[in-house]
């Protein structure tokens, strides 16, 4: 009797030690799964912020893939006006260039018609002291006519002859002052017409 006791007792106390040991793992396990529960909030409350990050992240991703949008708009119509503007430049510069070209013609035409005109002056005053000459061998005529009284018909047709010789020449110097001053109106007209066309010119 006293070694079944003995054994009951041993098999008692060792399911005493195995309910303790149990008990001590079911105590671990419910701390365990305590952890669990809290680390599952935890990450419930995290996964709940990450989602506001992500929806603020892919609000912010829409609203940068708008502004580039409009950026590149933005910039497709300044490329455009740029486009533009330099056709315009370039439309100008040849416009520029056109007319730089018709103002040197015009110059060198006023500098061709100021030749010219030089040359007309040059020969009016030639007429001048042609005329001057001309009135003073009719006054050389005049006294010799009347110191030789003799020779009265001979020196009246010499006189009558240099009087032709000076209607000429007069006729010659009037068609000749009206010639210039002909060419001095187109002139005028020509410097006019420059002078309208060089300030277009300068812009």
């Amino acid at each position: 009797m006293n070694v079944e006791s003995a054994k009951t007792r041993g098999r008692l106390e060792s399911q005493v030690r195995e309910a303790a040991s149990i008990e001590q793992r079911m105590t671990g396990a419910e701390r365990e799964t305590a952890n669990l529960e809290q680390q599952i909030e935890q990450n419930s409350a995290e996964r709940a912020a990450l989602a506001v990050v992500v929806d603020e992240l892919e609000k912010e991703i829409r609203d940068l893939r708008a502004g580039l949008m409009e950026k590149n708009r933005t910039r497709d119509e300044v490329q455009a006006r740029i486009r533009q503007s330099e056709q315009t430049i370039d439309g100008s510069r040849t416009l520029i260039l056109r007319l730089l070209g018709e103002a040197s013609g015009i110059r060198n035409q006023i500098a061709q018609a100021d030749t010219y005109l030089s040359g007309i002056e040059r020969e009016r005053a030639r007429l001048q002291k042609e005329e001057s000459a001309a009135a003073a061998e009719i006054e050389r005529l005049d006294a010799i006519k009347l110191q030789l009284s003799e020779h009265v018909a001979q020196r009246q047709m010499e006189i009558e002859s240099v009087t032709t010789d000076r209607r000429g020449a007069e006729e010659e110097l009037a068609a000749r002052r009206s010639a210039a001053a002909e060419l001095r109106a187109q002139i005028d007209a020509l410097r006019a017409e420059c002078s309208a066309s060089e300030p277009s010119a300068n812009h």
